[in-house]
């Protein structure tokens, strides 16, 4: 959900998203969907597809559900900031300005799941201002 119906939000839209998402994973109602006369939101309890994971423990506290990913390699599936999943890096000696690409929070995100559809052969269109990161 967060890479799918979340990613079209901007930071305010984040924290709103990020509220909601853990509002549900707790199965409590959210303010957004208490909505007088409307039906009850339901989740029928194995609504869990096969071959599903399931995460022992909900997004940690002090971190949004944007700043984690899901780590599966140890065994037990386990959150991990995204800036952990890749090597530190440093400038190569000699490496001249306009070569130099720093990775962020963002851009290792957007390559995370930029491998993850070419791989699957799923066509993507990655969009925006320019210096964004695409």
């Amino acid at each position: 959900l967060v890479w799918s119906l979340g990613c079209v939000v901007d930071d305010d839209g984040r924290s709103k998203f990020d509220t909601f998402l853990r509002s549900l994973l707790q199965k409590e109602l959210p303010a957004e969907l208490d909505i007088p006369g409307a039906p009850v939101l339901q989740v029928p309890p194995s609504s869990r597809p096969a071959g599903a994971i399931k995460a022992s423990k909900l997004f940690p506290a002090g971190k949004t559900v944007y700043d984690v990913a899901i780590d599966c390699s140890s065994g037990a599936p386990q959150w991990r900031d995204w800036m952990s999943t890749i090597c530190a890096y440093s400038v190569p000696k000699g490496a001249r300005f306009h070569d130099i690409n720093v990775p962020t929070i963002e851009s290792v995100q957007v390559g995370y799941i930029t491998d993850v559809l070419v791989k699957h052969s799923v066509p993507l269109l990655l969009t925006g201002n320019t210096g964004t990161g695409k």
